[in-house]
């Protein structure tokens, strides 16, 4: 019985802190993109790992919104659980381990979950997605303090003041 007892406390463990009944497994992916002002979204539930869009950076609730109704329609789409369906969680389970650089963002869909939510992890996890908001725009010439347009006469690209 003691045995029996010790094997159990191992599942306290740090390793199976992301253990949870079947029925809850279903989890919001959003991976780097091809460019720093896009992520592409998906919902990884027992049945299915599907495509949930993309989202702009910076975030838009239209957009997130989107993503986390998709992900209440593909929880209610969850079946049988059969090799394929393993496959899948196996799938998550490989990024949930990963290192945060390689997996990118995962975060458990709830039915609470609303845009915000996203939104706030997100950003929470903008520098490992590699987004970022563009740059301000460098001012107009007419835009700056001193009125000079910066195209003086004598003056060439890249030099200091005459001395």
């Amino acid at each position: 019985l003691k045995t029996r007892l010790d094997r159990l406390a191992e599942l306290d463990a740090s390793s199976f802190a992301h253990a949870v009944p079947l029925e809850q497994f279903c989890f919001m992916i959003v991976q780097c993109g091809g460019s720093v002002r896009r992520a592409p979204a998906f919902v990884a539930c027992v049945g299915a790992v599907s495509p949930a869009g993309v989202l702009d950076y910076p975030l838009k609730a239209q957009q997130l919104d989107a993503v986390v109704k998709q992900a209440a329609g593909e929880k209610g789409q969850a079946g049988p659980v059969g090799r394929f369906e393993r496959l899948c969680i196996g799938l998550v389970a490989r990024y949930v381990f990963s290192s945060p650089q390689r997996r990118g963002l995962i975060v458990r869909w709830t039915p609470a979950m609303t845009a915000d939510d996203l939104a706030r992890e997100i950003e929470h996890a903008a520098g490992v997605l590699n987004l970022r908001a563009p740059k301000p725009r460098k001012a107009k010439p007419a835009d700056r303090p001193d009125g000079s347009s910066g195209n003086e006469p004598g003056d060439l690209p890249g030099a200091g003041a005459a001395s």
